[in-house]
């Protein structure tokens, strides 16, 4: 969903298809722009009439319900609702989430304030990570929690980081702030 200069000369018609060989949606890129051709429901049955509708599918083994809405073939708004926390989090917003000295400065920032594991220099293991959380509608991120396991402490090192971090600009869906969720990769890589 969000923008990758690699998209400006992808052109062509994809269909993705469920785990159990049904159809879920088709679609198609000319340059950055994605257009649905077609959506299909858990039974496939088409839920998009001239290019609008609305999908609504159990996910994550039911803890959340994810709602996409089409109009005129482009998805206009895709949000989910988590049931035990009873709250929503944005996954297309007109705006991301962000930190506040802007991402150029917050990288080397945080890569500074990482220490590398001390274990893992010594073995020489070098390891990509993935922190996930949410960036609530007030700035402030919760639910930090690693989505891989390298060991040697690296996710640890990282929560321990992010865990200090002042709030966010939160994600903005028309006009106004929303809990969006975000990941954050972290490469551990030594030098020489």
């Amino acid at each position: 969903m969000n923008y990758n200069p690699t998209f400006d000369a992808l052109y062509g018609t994809i269909t993705d298809v469920r785990n159990n060989g049904k159809l879920d949606e088709s679609y198609c890129f000319r340059g950055k722009k994605r257009r649905y051709i077609q959506v299909w429901d858990a039974e496939e049955r088409p839920l998009l009439v001239s290019g609008t509708g609305t999908k609504t599918e159990s996910v994550n083994d039911g803890k959340r319900n994810l709602t996409l809405i089409y109009k005129d073939s482009i998805l206009v708004s895709c949000y989910s609702i988590r049931k035990a926390e009873n709250d929503t989090i944005y996954h297309k917003t007109d705006k991301i989430a962000s930190p506040k000295e802007g991402f150029n400065a917050f990288t080397p920032k945080l890569a500074e304030a990482i220490s590398y594991p001390i274990l893992a220099q010594l073995v020489g293991k070098e390891g990509l990570v993935y922190i996930s959380f949410f960036v609530e509608k007030n700035g402030k991120l919760s639910e930090i929690k690693p989505t891989t396991n390298e060991g040697f402490r690296m996710e640890a090192k990282a929560l321990k980081q992010l865990a200090k971090l002042p709030p966010w600009h939160p994600a903005t869906f028309q006009g106004r702030p929303v809990k969006s969720e975000y990941t954050l990769p972290i490469r551990y890589k030594l030098v020489d």
